[in-house]
């Protein structure tokens, strides 16, 4: 057998054999992925999730009353924009307290 065939055999076996448990996870979760075509672009978006963690940390669990029109409301605009509500309840929230908003008082 030349070195040729022995290296097409290898490589043959190589994709035939059954993968191992990283790349069948890989495998079953492909879909989880996000494709990037440069690693400028991928630092990035590293980059901008990591800041997404830090900032979800720093959030706290609270407990609070809200009219049962505001709920639908805000579930309404979760389905428009596939976020989860209390994640658009939040940002509104934070971009009232950023233009120091206050509530009409009637």
């Amino acid at each position: 057998m030349n070195e040729e065939t022995t290296r097409k055999l290898q490589e043959e076996e190589f994709w035939l054999s059954p993968l191992d448990k990283e790349e069948q996870w890989n495998e079953d979760n492909e879909e989880c992925f996000v494709p990037c075509d440069n690693q400028n672009e991928l630092r990035a978006l590293l980059m901008k999730t990591a800041q997404n963690i830090q900032e979800a940390r720093k959030k706290r669990p609270v407990t609070i009353n809200l009219d049962g029109d505001v709920v639908t409301y805000f579930k309404q605009l979760a389905l428009e924009t596939g976020i989860a509500y209390q994640s658009l309840i939040n940002l509104f929230l934070v971009q009232c307290a950023k233009e120091k908003k206050r509530p009409v008082f009637v």
